[in-house]
């Protein structure tokens, strides 16, 4: 090892001097090591409080999945396309929702045994009231009011409209050889009326939050369904309040309504 002396100095001028460096040497690593520790003592800290985030970040994201649950997709079945609902008998009814649908109503799903159903004013979906043949009463002026009700004579403010039923080889596309418009049809022979049915309509949801339409007159309907009419309150502003009562989306109830209306 080799030591350099100052000759300007004596020899204990000389050990001073490197007896005060190596104090100064010792300060300086006491100094470092106070502050590794320290250092080591923040890391550890900002370990702890990344842990505790992460662990309130998850907690937080497991309440908002239960507090918005995420409903599984179902498999719509191929009537949910047109407008329907099931009488209070079990039965199956459809209605187009526009003139290409009245025409694939009636060319696809109109059998032998069906009712096919129309309100007695030019504007009225197509309706059929499937196995109709066997229906009761009941269930045939439940699908009439749905016909009633979402024909034009709801927007036209009427308080009620005749329908009519008639079975399938009554119904025609042609009209003395001659094809009708769109979504009209030819009807002959005998018809079933139901006389001055009423405009109604009654909302409601389901278990599984579905949002779905009945005739008023439905003899299975919810009780707490909201019931409605033909009116002034704007479709849109009376989808808002009802979709409140119902603890629903206003667009899923602003489909449903036939047009402007009134809450009953």
């Amino acid at each position: 090892m080799k030591i350099r002396l100052d000759v300007r100095k004596t020899v204990w001028q000389n050990a001073t001097d490197y007896f005060d460096k190596a104090k100064q040497a010792r300060a300086k690593a006491e100094g470092a090591r106070k502050a590794i520790i320290q250092t080591e003592v923040r890391l550890e800290k900002m370990r702890r409080e990344d842990a505790t985030a992460r662990a309130s970040a998850a907690a937080e994201a497991v309440a908002a999945r239960s507090r918005f649950k995420i409903k599984p997709l179902r498999e719509r079945e191929w009537f949910e396309r047109y407008r329907f609902f099931k009488t209070s008998g079990g039965f199956l009814v459809i209605a187009g929702k526009d003139a290409k649908q009245n025409e694939d109503v009636v060319a696809h799903h109109l059998e032998d045994n069906d009712l096919f159903l129309h309100a007695d004013v030019h504007g009225a979906p197509a309706t059929i009231l499937k196995n109709g043949a066997t229906a009761g009463e009941q269930d045939a002026r439940e699908a009439a009011q749905w016909a009633a009700s979402y024909s034009s004579a709801w927007k036209a403010g009427s308080g009620a409209c005749d329908a009519y039923a008639v079975r399938k080889e009554q119904v025609s596309k042609y009209s003395h050889g001659e094809f009708v418009a769109k979504g009209a049809f030819v009807i002959r022979g005998t018809r079933q009326w139901f006389k001055n049915i009423e405009l109604a309509l009654a909302i409601a949801k389901n278990a599984d939050g579905f949002v779905f339409a009945l005739p008023a007159v439905h003899a299975a309907a919810p009780r707490n369904a909201v019931r409605v009419k033909p009116g002034v309150t704007k479709k849109s502003e009376a989808a808002k309040k009802i979709a409140a009562r119902l603890d629903a989306q206003s667009s899923d109830v602003e489909k449903l309504l036939p047009g402007d209306c009134e809450i009953v």
